[in-house]
């Protein structure tokens, strides 16, 4: 005959299991966030990019990279803090200002980098990749025809 002292054991020890499993997972999202940030940093700090490709086309290029970069760091950003909050629109705000301040931060560390220069524009561009990641967000649940709180579970 089980006892109510064995019943509320395996409940703490599901409730420990379920948040070990909830923590690695955190861990996880945040651990790809920290990475990507770490491969924007290193990109970054390279003195100058040697391209073979003609002036004009290297310009867009690095543009476009710039725009992929933010996109998928506020993509990143928005998959971790998921598990956090509920709202969409309070994830997508924050998981932006994070966004925009790493893109600034990034801009100000050209500064000290030979050969690199940090603008005011690539913060622009970078904004461009951010925006676009934000409205790919929305426009997917739309799209979808989901509710956020049911889309949270996929």
């Amino acid at each position: 005959m089980k006892t109510i002292r064995n019943i509320d054991r395996g409940g703490a020890e599901r409730l420990i299991a379920g948040l070990r499993k909830m923590v690695a997972y955190a861990t996880c999202r945040w651990l790809a966030v920290l990475l990507w940030m770490g491969v924007i940093f290193a990109l970054s700090d390279i003195p100058s990019l040697a391209s073979s490709f003609e002036p004009f086309y290297d310009l867009i290029l690095r543009k476009l990279s710039h725009m992929a970069e933010y996109m998928l760091l506020t993509a990143l950003l928005f998959w971790a803090l998921r598990p956090f909050m509920a709202h969409r629109a309070h994830i997508l705000l924050t998981a932006t200002l994070i966004a925009v301040l790493y893109a600034c931060s990034d801009e100000w560390h050209q500064t000290f980098v030979p050969g690199r220069e940090g603008t005011l524009h690539d913060i622009g561009i970078d904004a461009l990749g951010i925006i676009g990641a934000c409205l790919y967000s929305l426009d997917r649940t739309r799209l979808l025809g989901r509710d956020f709180k049911e889309s949270r579970q996929s």
